[in-house]
């Protein structure tokens, strides 16, 4: 499990079983939108396109990868993400580790995790 931090605050939770490649895959210029997924949510606050739409055309994820606005944000965001701070614990237990990465979201109030489902 890691949290990323920002100016002392706590932004994203996340939970992995290779911590150095999922770290990497947040923010290496090459990575794409499925492996970088908060500097995607990054990008997407930071061109108004806050709410995903799961429907093929404007909004979605694949419209959103040939927009130049858009993709050069998710550059500048995963810019962002790779000078962040990571803090990380070792969880074995998979109940343990999804249980923890819920309460750590609600308790540090990390503004861009989502548990919510469509």
């Amino acid at each position: 499990m890691y949290v990323f931090w920002s100016n002392g605050k706590a932004l994203y939770v996340g939970r992995c079983r290779n911590l150095r490649q999922r770290l990497a895959g947040h923010h290496l210029p090459s990575m794409g939108t499925q492996s970088a997924g908060f500097a995607y949510r990054l990008a997407r606050i930071a061109t108004g396109h806050v709410t995903p739409t799961y429907r093929s055309g404007r909004g979605s994820r694949k419209w959103l990868q040939t927009d130049p606005e858009f993709m050069a944000a998710f550059a500048t965001a995963k810019s962002k993400v790779a000078a962040m701070s990571v803090q990380y614990v070792v969880m074995e237990d998979d109940i343990t580790q999804a249980l923890l990465e819920i309460y750590c979201a609600v308790a540090l109030q990390t503004p861009h995790n989502s548990f919510r489902t469509t």
